[in-house]
């Protein structure tokens, strides 16, 4: 049976969950408001990003190459600007499948980049979808998935 825990076991000291009891904890970050970048660290390494691009495109510039790096980010609001994900070089090794509501095919793309883009401009970014970045201290791995009303491109690189 699963533990619960009691308000006692944890606590945010700051912006960080303290607890003797958990083994397990994942930052959670929420972007949004006007256009904006998120320079990443290694510190920001399993962190979710919950990413609101209705006002602005959001941007991540990703640490240099650091095994074990990894993050998500997530859209959390129908959106028609962009998502931005760029790398510190020509080392990120993309996979993105675009799942389509309708009868067309989806679509998927595979390639090493520099960025990657979902490209809201063409068809809007749908709650839910996201990129998982992992880094292996050679190159990033970039995971992404969306779905759409079309089968309109939506990840775009670089």
């Amino acid at each position: 049976m699963p533990k619960v825990l009691e308000k006692a076991d944890a606590e945010f000291q700051g912006t960080v969950l303290v607890s003797n009891t958990l083994n397990y904890l994942q930052k959670v970050t929420t972007i949004s408001g006007a256009a904006s970048e998120q320079t990443l660290t290694a510190s920001d390494s399993g962190t979710l990003f919950l990413v609101d691009a209705s006002t602005g495109a959001q941007t991540f510039t990703l640490p240099a190459l650091k095994s074990g790096f990894n993050i998500k980010i997530i859209v959390t609001v129908l959106s028609d600007n962009d998502v931005i994900i760029t790398a510190p070089g020509d080392n990120m090794i993309f996979s993105g499948a675009n799942f389509t509501a309708s009868s067309a095919a989806g679509s998927h793309l595979t390639d090493t980049c520099t960025t990657v883009r979902m490209n809201a401009d063409t068809v809007n970014a749908v709650v839910g979808s996201r990129v998982e970045i992992y880094c292996d201290g050679t190159n990033y791995v970039a995971i992404g998935e969306s779905s759409t009303a079309s089968d309109t491109a939506f990840w775009a690189r670089s």
